[in-house]
């Protein structure tokens, strides 16, 4: 009676954990509020915005081309092989471009499979194998330009395999309302899962896992009025701008919702800075890579996510870097204005984790921990997430 009482309980343990890291991330469920005043959702097309009726064809020597001629509301079929040509466009708008077959498109390149130069707005990119060829932060599969006057939102990743490459996705700190769901990325080898530049940034339903880096990157993004280059966003210093229009107080910048972090076995760790963090929030003042020009992340909902055996690395201080969410930043948490520039945004959620080790960190600054809402994150034994661990990737392959 007492083994099978206890067969029931651990049933009931995992029944728990599949509910918290499913996909509660709908559109209504990644809508959560962090704030009260926060009315707007994170984005996810509609089916009619993923398949458009006008369709055409094309392969690993035309794709490109076909989707730099194509017109709006139109889906472009992918053929089944592999590919090697990247693919850069500008000023498109309600493209579909999806494989054939899921992950039956393996990129190969030596750059960012689709890279979105400027004025470019509802895309979606469905079903791709990414595996590039370099050790390098700018190769993946897909890179959002976000610097001087660029400008690319709505955009939609869904269904995509990203591997073995030198980074997976990057965005510019002008881009915005980007969705990244039901992702399987791993043994990233330069760069990070997701270099997060921008606001209303999502990543939903998604397995991220073997972190040579950081996964999931938080960063920062340009008031709204102001065009940088990269070389300028090197010698700006935020605090001493005026009539800078950022976006709402209320607003958000990023949700991580319905998520599976986990490191799994055998991690070599490639380079002595790494962190193997499954989520950073970065804000570097001072040290001359445009960090002084933006204005941090707001608002951000880390909700419903399960970390599993995230690696600890050794921080050049000497202290263990073992969070399942770090706070690599000099200035941490704070809710002064000046602060809010040079730091991390009062307003963070972090709600309804499950993890084998500590769900939070600091490194460098300390943050102030009063100004983070923290609320049934949960701790669970490593043999029953391993279990999930190996069946959510299996989900998602």
């Amino acid at each position: 009676m007492k083994k099978y009482l206890n067969y029931l309980i651990m049933l009931g343990m995992m029944s728990f954990l599949l509910g918290c890291s499913s996909s509660k991330a709908t559109n209504q469920g990644v809508g959560s509020l962090t704030n009260t005043k926060i009315t707007s959702q994170a984005y996810y097309p509609t089916s009619e915005e993923l398949e458009y009726e006008n369709i055409l064809t094309a392969d690993k020597d035309n794709w490109c081309q076909v989707v730099q001629n194509a017109p709006a509301q139109t889906t472009i079929l992918l053929e089944d092989g592999e590919y090697v040509d990247a693919c850069a466009i500008r000023n498109k708008s309600y493209i579909t471009i999806k494989a054939k077959n899921k992950y039956g498109v393996r990129y190969t390149g030596d750059d960012f499979f689709l890279t979105l130069e400027d004025k470019n707005h509802h895309i979606n990119l469905l079903g791709i194998e990414a595996t590039t060829t370099t050790d390098n932060f700018n190769s993946g599969l897909f890179k959002a330009h976000g610097y001087g006057n660029f400008d690319n939102h709505h955009i939609y990743i869904k269904d995509c395999w990203i591997h073995h490459s030198g980074s997976g996705i990057l965005t510019g700190p002008r881009n915005h309302d980007i969705t990244v769901d039901k992702c399987l990325i791993h043994d990233i080898k330069m760069g990070y899962a997701w270099y997060a530049l921008g606001w209303h940034m999502t990543l939903s339903r998604s397995v991220i896992y073997h972190l040579e880096n950081n996964g999931m990157v938080l960063r920062g993004h340009f008031p709204l009025n102001r065009f940088w280059s990269f070389e300028e966003s090197q010698a700006v210093d935020i605090t001493q701008e005026r009539d800078i229009e950022n976006i709402p107080e209320e607003e958000w910048t990023h949700r991580i919702t319905g998520n599976f972090f986990g490191e799994g076995y055998g991690r070599t760790a490639a380079r002595n800075w790494d962190r193997g963090t499954a989520i950073a929030f970065y804000i570097g003042r001072g040290n001359h890579d445009g960090d002084d020009a933006y204005l941090p992340p707001q608002n951000v909902l880390i909700e419903d996510n399960v970390f599993y055996n995230i690696t600890p690395s050794v921080a050049p201080n000497g202290e263990v870097f073992a969070g399942a969410i770090t706070v690599d930043a000099e200035a941490g948490f704070s809710s002064d204005r000046e602060d809010k520039v040079a730091g991390l945004i009062e307003g963070t959620v972090i709600r309804n984790n499950t993890s084998n080790v500590p769900i939070i960190k600091s490194f460098w600054e300390k943050p102030d921990f009063s100004l983070i809402t923290q609320s049934n994150n949960k701790s669970w034994d490593t043999g029953l997430l391993e279990k999930e661990f190996y069946e959510r990737i299996e989900a998602l392959k």
